[in-house]
């Protein structure tokens, strides 16, 4: 069983991406652009074709972290030397990907999106959290000067901090972020799940569940049921003071994988 679900900030376009095989799983969480992007082409338009690019290696019997690499340098070239791709604002996005073999999965994620594994070896929670630890949430109510100031402090440092070591890292043009990612497998698994951070929030921000209550929302209500709970917990607290963030909604997307 598979099942998928994306929703957009209400009223935005999405610029998160997902996409759901017989035997694999890809989420996309594209990058608010911050700065000058050197770039023709929008966050939509990055994560669609680096996402399309990812689903058509899947099939090669490479690593994932190499499948990433060759992904981003197809997308690279999509660009049609239109583009200043050594700009540090290039479109980017952070990325997950599941591959099942039997009941082996294997996983990558890259940056801030995060990976639940269940099976023989019980829960197992796989985030990349180096793009937090660059500059913490700034305190204060979404859109007061003091707040839109530490958005802006924060953005900063998120954007000289990345793929760059001591920082963060995250697909845009140079494939050799993908050395980079989390990567590893999984045996005896039987539920695999990804998520971009809008979704993982009813856990890891709002607690508003546990993981394990998280997956049997996934598995038994499905991911748009998930969204749901996210989205209402934004609505409940849009000033951001009950729980810090960035702003007050944000693109959801959430992917469950089960093997009997």
């Amino acid at each position: 069983m598979a099942a998928a679900a994306t929703e957009p900030i209400p009223g935005r376009v999405n610029q998160d991406w997902c996409c759901v095989t017989p035997s694999a799983a890809v989420v996309l969480d594209g990058v608010t652009p911050r700065g000058e992007t050197g770039c023709v082409h929008d966050v939509p338009w990055y994560v669609s074709r680096l996402g399309a690019a990812l689903v058509s290696r899947l099939g090669a019997a490479l690593p994932l972290a190499d499948t990433l690499a060759g992904a981003i340098a197809d997308t690279a070239r999509a660009h049609e030397g239109a583009c200043d791709l050594s700009q540090p604002g290039s479109p980017a996005a952070a990325v997950a990907v599941l591959r099942w073999h039997g009941d082996v999965v294997e996983y990558l994620a890259l940056a801030d999106v995060t990976v639940v594994l269940h099976g023989a070896d019980g829960l197992q929670v796989i985030t990349d959290d180096r793009v937090a630890a660059t500059e913490p949430v700034p305190a204060g109510a979404v859109g007061t000067a003091g707040h839109t100031a530490g958005v802006e402090a924060m953005m900063y440092a998120q954007l000289t901090s990345r793929n760059r070591p001591g920082g963060y890292w995250v697909a845009s043009s140079s494939p050799a972020a993908a050395a980079e990612a989390i990567t590893g497998t999984a045996s005896g698994s039987t539920t695999a799940a990804a998520l971009t951070d809008g979704a993982a929030a009813v856990v890891d921000r709002y607690g508003l569940m546990t993981w394990t209550r998280a997956l049997a929302v996934l598995t038994e209500r499905g991911p748009a049921e998930l969204i749901r709970r996210a989205r209402t917990a934004e609505r409940a607290d849009p000033d951001g003071t009950l729980w810090p963030r960035l702003k007050t909604a944000d693109d959801a997307t959430a992917v469950i994988m089960t093997r009997d």
